[in-house]
């Protein structure tokens, strides 16, 4: 049996001070050529009030996904097609060993990943976080 080969998990931890308005984008650095398809997101036990998480620049306190003090919570896409992508390559490969001309799939299967650049934060008074986000490593 083969040994399949390491790939190590590309990923990175920050801080951030939770402004109080208008939301601001958790990473507006980032967009989806990021391949991010897990952050994580803590809220230390030691903060005042809760975050509120969006994906608009609309997102308000009482308004989105509420982040507790003392919690971390985690954002993950769970993208199953990894085995679809590889049996799409291997039917192209027979289908062009058989037939003798190669053939483009009329339909690609996505990737899903998060938009960094579309994800708010806002509490109701400034809270320091910690965040840590994980690049796909199989595209």
């Amino acid at each position: 049996m083969a040994q399949r080969p390491l790939v190590a998990q590309a990923g990175d931890a920050m801080s951030f001070t939770v402004p109080v308005a208008p939301a601001a984008p958790l990473m507006h650095q980032a967009s989806l050529q990021s391949m991010i398809d897990t952050f994580m997101i803590t809220i230390p036990s030691t903060a005042a009030n809760s975050v509120w998480l969006g994906f608009n620049a609309g997102v308000i306190v009482g308004n989105g996904i509420e982040l507790l003090a003392g919690t971390t919570v985690v954002f993950k896409i769970d993208n199953l097609t990894r085995q679809l992508y590889e049996l799409q390559s291997l039917e192209e490969r027979i289908n062009t060993a058989l037939c003798g001309i190669a053939v483009t799939p009329r339909e690609m299967i996505p990737y899903v990943v998060w938009d960094m650049s579309q994800v708010y934060v806002v509490a109701s008074a400034p809270v320091g976080i910690s965040f840590a986000i994980f690049k796909a490593v199989y595209i």
